[in-house]
């Protein structure tokens, strides 16, 4: 198993291979509604913010899991 993580990791970040700089950036994808737009990646910055202030959605985070939502 630990083999196998090892090497799921390493294939990400030869797809990915700046995640670990843009960390950050991407906090936003666990929970939208407590990230501030500062760290967010400018091409998605306003698209982050329709949902940050969209209740309906805030109330569904809430309700659902996280792949749900």
């Amino acid at each position: 198993t630990n083999n196998h993580s090892s090497d799921l990791k390493t294939e990400f970040i030869r797809y990915f291979p700046d995640i670990e700089e843009k960390h950050e950036a991407w906090k936003f994808i666990r929970n939208p509604f407590q990230c501030e737009v500062i760290v967010v990646l400018d091409e998605v910055q306003e698209e982050f913010l329709e949902l940050k202030f969209n209740s309906p959605a805030k109330e569904d985070f809430k309700e659902l899991d996280l792949e749900s939502f």
